[in-house]
């Protein structure tokens, strides 16, 4: 999981921290959604900066997930990660 992916690696999850510093020094502390939970050490990071990691897999998202199958799914409509 994201957890073991290290801060700074040129994919989605490593850019992660890096981006946070940015739009913290941007814009000042606040929250970030991860649709299906994030692990406790990059919540912890994530705190640090003065950022609160909020679970999404109690919202509703459906649309969302419509829209992904649009562009990032398999041919059997399984949303890559």
């Amino acid at each position: 999981g994201a957890n073991t992916i290290p801060s700074g690696t040129p994919n989605a999850v490593g850019c992660i921290i890096p981006k946070v510093r940015q739009y913290v020094s941007l814009y000042g502390t606040g929250a970030i959604v991860f649709m299906y939970g994030c692990g406790s050490q990059l919540a912890a990071q994530l705190l640090q900066m003065g950022v609160v990691a909020l679970d999404g897999r109690c919202l509703d998202l459906e649309k969302v997930e419509k829209h992904q199958k649009r562009w990032c799914a398999d041919s059997w409509g399984n949303i890559l990660f």
